[in-house]
Formats: C-alpha cells, sequence, structure tokens
C-alpha cells in the first residue's frame, strides 16, 4: 500500500520498473518543500524489499520495519544539525556500509535528504561511488533545489519531478481523511498550495497553521510600521539567523507568499489568497503598492535568498530591503 499521495503516474512507473527487472541504481526525487518526496522514497524502500505480491503491501515485516525505521539496511542521510551541510564524514561512513551485502532484506536503501547540500568534498565522494554502484544498492535522493545539485550526479540518476497537485484535491483528501470543520480544512488546503505533505502535517498540528497566521500577521505590521520598527525587525531577524540558519529563508519565502497575495488581490483572483483572512489588510495596502513595486520587492527576497549559499551576513541585504519597502499612509494592522 502506497502512503504517497496522488503521485499516481510516477508509482505506477515505479512498480512496472520492478517487476519488468528495470530497477535504476539511483533515484533523483524533486520537488518543492512538503510535497511528497521523503514519503515516496520510503515508500520506495519498501516496494524494493516488500515480501508480498502486491507490493509495497504495508504488512509484511520488510514494510512494517522501514515504517518503523529499524531497518538495517535503510540508510537516511540528513544535513549536519550544526553546518547545514552533508560532510564527507557522513559520505565515509556511507561508503563503508553500502559495500556491504543486505543484512536482511533484498536491497540496502540510501536516502539522502537535501543532496543540494553536499559539501564539494562529499559530492566528489559520492559520485565516485555513483559511478560504480555496489550491487543490491539504490540511492534515493531528495532536493527542493534542482538547479543547485551537480551535473555530475543528475547525469547518474533516473528524475523523478513530483508537483503540487489542485487545491480541490487537498480539499478534499482533508474531508475524507481527518475530522476537521469546514473553515479548518479551506484554511489549510490555501495555505498548502497542493502540497500534500504539508497538509497532512497541518491538519494532524493545527497549531501550524496558527503559527503561520502569527507570522503573517508579523509582516502585516512590520510593512505598516515605521522604519525604526523595521530595522528592530531585521535585527530580530539577524540574530535567530545566527543560531538557526534555516529560519531566514522561511521567513522571506513568507514575505514573499504576502507579497504574492497582494498580486492576486490586486487582479481580483480572491480564490487564490494563501491567506484568505487577510482580505480587509490586503485592501488597505494593495491602493497604495502598484503591481511593479510589488514584483520588485519579491525580486529582492529572492536576490538575498541566492546569498545564503556563499555565507553573505543577511543584515545589510534586509535593511536594504525594508528601506524600500512603501511608506503606507495609514495603519491597518488587522489581527486573525
Amino acid at each position: 500500500m502506497w502512503k504517497t499521495v496522488n503521485h499516481d503516474l510516477i508509482t505506477e512507473n515505479l512498480v512496472n520498473s520492478f517487476h519488468s527487472g528495470n530497477i535504476g541504481h539511483s533515484y533523483l526525487i524533486t520537488g518543492e518543500t512538503s510535497v511528497g518526496k521523503t514519503t515516496l522514497a520510503f515508500d520506495m524502500a519498501r516496494l524494493f524489499n516488500c515480501e508480498s505480491t502486491e507490493k509495497p503491501c504495508g504488512n509484511c515485516s520488510q514494510c512494517i520495519r522501514i515504517e518503523r525505521c529499524i531497518h538495517s539496511d535503510i540508510r537516511h542521510i540528513i544535513p549536519n544539525s550544526s553546518t547545514d551541510f552533508i560532510g564527507i564524514n557522513q559520505v565515509k561512513e556511507l561508503k563503508t556500509e553500502v559495500f556491504l551485502k543486505p543484512y536482511e532484506g533484498k536491497n540496502r536503501v540510501v536516502i539522502i535528504e537535501q543532496i543540494d547540500r553536499l559539501t564539494k568534498e562529499a559530492s566528489n565522494s559520492l559520485l565516485k561511488i555513483l559511478e560504480e554502484p555496489p550491487d543490491n544498492v539504490i540511492f534515493i535522493l531528495l532536493t527542493n533545489k534542482f538547479k543547485s545539485v551537480l551535473s555530475t550526479i543528475v547525469s547518474r540518476c533516473r528524475i523523478l519531478r513530483l508537483k503540487p497537485t489542485s487545491i480541490s484535491y487537498v480539499t478534499l483528501f482533508l474531508a475524507n481523511n481527518f475530522d476537521l470543520n469546514e473553515e479548518m480544512i479551506q484554511e489549510i488546503s490555501s495555505m498548502s498550495e497542493g502540497r500534500i505533505g504539508w497538509a497532512i502535517n497541518a491538519a494532524n498540528n493545527f497549531q501550524i497553521v496558527e503559527n503561520l497566521k502569527l507570522e503573517i500577521n508579523n509582516i502585516n505590521y512590520i510593512i505598516n510600521s515605521s522604519i525604526d520598527e523595521k530595522f528592530k525587525y531585521v535585527d530580530s531577524l539577524v540574530s535567530e539567523y545566527s543560531s538557526d540558519r534555516n529560519s531566514l529563508p522561511v521567513k522571506l519565502q513568507l514575505w514573499i507568499d504576502f507579497l504574492r497575495d497582494l498580486i492576486f488581490y490586486k487582479s481580483g483572483f480572491y480564490t487564490r489568497l494563501k491567506f484568505s483572512t487577510m482580505k480587509k489588510s490586503y485592501d488597505g495596502i494593495s491602493s497604495q503598492i502598484s503591481y511593479s513595486k510589488i514584483v520588485e520587492l519579491i525580486g529582492n527576497l529572492d536576490s538575498i535568498n541566492q546569498y545564503f549559499d556563499n555565507n553573505v551576513n543577511p543584515k545589510l541585504l534586509l535593511e536594504r530591503f525594508v528601506l524600500d519597502l512603501p511608506e503606507l499612509k495609514a495603519n491597518y494592522n488587522d489581527v486573525y
């Protein structure tokens, strides 16, 4: 039983390839954050080791041990929490393991998250393994930044591209699988932007939605605030970034979402708003900012995001960004 949702063509092709004996040595799953990449990777691990006729069954000992993350032949690698990179030592440990025969299953499966976060040394070391892969070892590499993955790694992988599903599908899926009221379903669906993994997480923990609403309300406050408040906001972002390097890209993406919503609101596409309960705030802001200015601000945010991998101090860039924000004539600090 596949846990992957609404990527039927990909799962069907994987099953057909498996039954025809045409399994790849390495796969690269690409797609937006929370679109289902990790779920698909573990489904593939079950498929390649399942003991039943209908694979993956979800009920045999192999499937159960993989789902519980206690299978000795399944390796799940993520970036180092202190450096946010996958380093050479992690790949060296991996090289020792992959040349051993599978211990309890048919195949060893190595799942590597954020393959774009490999250091140069780690990339070269992994590439040597991919060039001459051991028997019964399958690599499944994941990324939400396909263009940042080394072309030499891409060329050795079968590419699986996951795309967001429709908002209507997310709405129907939530209604059929979770005990949520209509308002909660609509909020999760619109905020998910078709990312089914995000929607499932939010349905299981609605505080995710509440936290997101607080963040967007804070952005609404900042865009309406004085320049002193804006600079204090920058200081808080930089301070948070110093202890958590993943925090700033997430915050900047929320700014992009907020500005994109303003474009939809100005254009009258109210059903496409990610944060539909912000309509009153959007109404107050949209009349004071042009389309071209919104597009310029989004472009500035994209440029800031590109500097992160180069270890550039973001403070000056953020200060420049808030200086470019328009001065609004009135304060529309609506609270959710």
